[in-house]
């Protein structure tokens, strides 16, 4: 039989088992209708005015008419996007009957309270063999909030949608023909792959040959960021390993006038020879980029045979803004710094200066610096003491195997009992040794009782027969023994350390570097 009865066939039984059906089916409806129109009315009470619905409309549009850009979007961009100024931002509506809706964690943007740094130029450095393992989080981090900046490695590269220039493709053909340096540089180009699958896949040794290649870049670069952009203040140049703490180095670079003739950073030594060193970051002035490059060509490539037998690319950097514009290197270490907060120095030299860079920072390291400067919110100045609070403070025991805590300043060993280098020799005690001292080379003990004996010790650390001592307070890096009897044992007198921090707890008023001609 089909679905429908004949009229004909109902019998006044059938005809009231179909009206129950029929009043069941319009309760059911009326049911469904009435949950519909509850659940609309929940829905309009979220959107007062429309204004939350409307404001989910205009970020859709927004990151619509990003993709849609013709130019590649800035921070600037990005940041508009998504982040709602406070007055757009609907406050969360309480809905009766509900359970009550959190507020928002926060509504602060990535880069607020971020300072200023119109008038400095930042320019990185970096290479194809390492630059997909450091820039994409040097491009999140600090870099979305600072007004400009350029990239520059040994190869074309697009990544995130910025431009990586090459530095290298200006330099004189009489340089590059039959070079060795060179090989990485053409190795790079011809790869069919990703940069790290061809240099995993080689019998080169890739560090080395970046290391060497590297040394042709830093005129290079410079020329090219004068004739890109001639009309910033201060020109600061860094690796990109370097982190760079933006509230105080705007704070201090106030203080000194860009239209003399500056070249600043960390200075090292080749023999006599000053230059600042490239990964701590060196700053050249608007004056002295201008005498350097302005009105002039092909600058960089008189020094591109000399590149061939420099030890580096800073170092010549110094030697041609000397020889050339008679600039020399004004010294302000440790502010420009070459370590991290594992490996730099807390001591008297250091505890209240300002600090603006550091080096070889990894990308864990770089987040958990900048999540320091947000928790700040961006404060000036950034001291020694107050990284050693945040990264160090919680981290000393009394004993730590497999540990280098760079103790070097104090050496005390057995010169009978194997052959030791002349530095080590140099920091050897040798004199009016008492009887812990004679000792302390023994054993972790004999070590640890040395230093606790010594008012000025503020840790130790154990290796190959050398008890090293150290004045200063560093945190270190873990050590993997090369031979059977090369353990790293280290430790730190805990105690004496907290006394001397809480004595130096106030510092006062901020002395900032000195510079002048």
């Amino acid at each position: 039989m089909g679905y429908f009865t004949p009229r004909s066939q109902l019998t006044p039984g059938k005809l009231i088992s179909r009206s129950r059906r029929f009043v069941v089916l319009i309760a059911i409806s009326t049911a469904v209708l009435g949950a519909i129109l509850l659940g609309l009315w929940r829905l309009a009470s979220t959107c007062p005015g429309s204004s939350f619905c409307s404001g989910v409309l205009k970020y859709k549009t927004a990151i619509k008419q990003l993709h849609i850009s013709d130019t590649s979007p800035t921070s600037d961009d990005l940041r508009h996007a998504i982040s709602p100024s406070p007055s757009s931002a609907p406050a969360p509506q309480q809905i009766s009957g509900m359970p009550p809706v959190p507020a928002a964690v926060s509504t602060k943007g990535p880069c607020e309270g971020f300072p200023d740094t119109s008038n400095i130029l930042l320019i990185m450095k970096t290479g194809a063999s390492e630059s997909f393992a450091r820039i994409p989080t040097q491009l999140l981090m600090n870099l979305r909030c600072i007004s400009d900046f350029l990239i520059f490695g040994d190869m074309e590269q697009t990544m995130a949608g910025y431009h990586v220039q090459d530095s290298l493709d200006e330099v004189r053909e009489e340089a590059r023909a039959n070079n060795p340096d060179f090989d990485l540089y053409f190795r790079q180009k011809n790869c069919a792959s990703g940069q790290e699958t061809c240099n995993r896949n080689t019998n080169d040794d890739t560090a080395s040959q970046a290391w060497n290649l590297d040394k042709y870049k830093n005129i290079h670069v410079a020329e090219k960021t004068w004739r890109q952009k001639p009309n910033y203040d201060w020109y600061l140049y860094v690796d990109a390993d370097t982190y760079v703490v933006w509230p105080t180095i705007v704070e201090w670079l106030q203080r000194v006038n860009p239209k003399e003739q500056w070249y600043i950073g960390s200075v090292a030594f080749l023999g006599d020879f000053p230059f600042a060193h490239g990964g701590s970051g060196y700053l050249l002035s608007q004056a002295t980029m201008k005498s350097f490059f302005d009105g002039k060509t092909d600058v960089a490539k008189e020094w591109d045979l000399d590149a061939r037998i420099a030890c580096c690319g800073d170092y010549l950097l110094s030697y041609a803004l000397r020889h050339k514009v008679g600039v020399r290197v004004t010294n302000v270490w440790p502010v420009v710094n070459g370590e991290k907060p594992s490996t730099m120095s807390y001591g008297k030299a250091q505890w209240c200066q300002p600090i603006v860079t550091m080096h070889h920072v990894g990308s864990e390291e770089v987040t958990g610096l900048r999540e320091f400067e947000i928790e700040r919110n961006f404060t000036s100045p950034l001291r020694f003491r107050d990284l050693y609070h945040r990264f160090i403070e919680q981290l000393l025991e009394d004993k730590r195997e497999g540990w280098d805590n760079l103790s070097e300043d104090v050496f005390y060993l057995d010169e009978t009992a194997r052959e030791y280098s002349d530095w080590q020799l140099q920091r050897t005690k040798k004199g009016g040794l008492s009887s812990i001292e004679r000792e302390a080379h023994l054993g972790f003990n004999q070590c640890q009782r040395a230093c606790h004996n010594d008012p000025g010790c503020f840790q130790f650390r154990l290796n190959q027969g050398i008890c090293a001592m150290s004045n200063s307070i560093k945190h270190g890096r873990p050590r993997k023994p090369e031979t059977k009897d090369d353990e790293w044992l280290s430790g730190w007198d805990v105690p004496k350390i907290n006394r001397w921090v809480q004595e130096n707890s106030n510092c006062g008023k901020i002395t900032w570097p000195s510079v002048h001609n």
